[in-house]
């Protein structure tokens, strides 16, 4: 105990194993299953995106003179 608190536990290998095993599955999310879920919870709440009207802004690297000497 620390400071009056649990700073260690012994558990047996096989279940620290099984508990890292499940950890690291659960950090493994990729970007299109939280895509699908997002979408899975937007049908459930009857919930539409609407991502607003596009504009365009200004581009540096666009606007740039490249045939000029630097």
């Amino acid at each position: 105990m620390n400071r009056d608190r649990v700073v260690a536990a012994v558990v047996a290998a096989s279940a620290f194993q099984a508990y890292e095993a499940w950890n690291e599955q659960k950090q493994r999310k990729t970007l299109a299953a939280a895509f699908e879920e997002l979408r899975g919870i937007c049908a459930e709440e009857d919930y539409v995106l609407d991502p607003g009207l596009r504009e365009d802004r200004a581009n540096a690297l666009v606007d740039a003179d490249i045939d000029s000497p630097l």
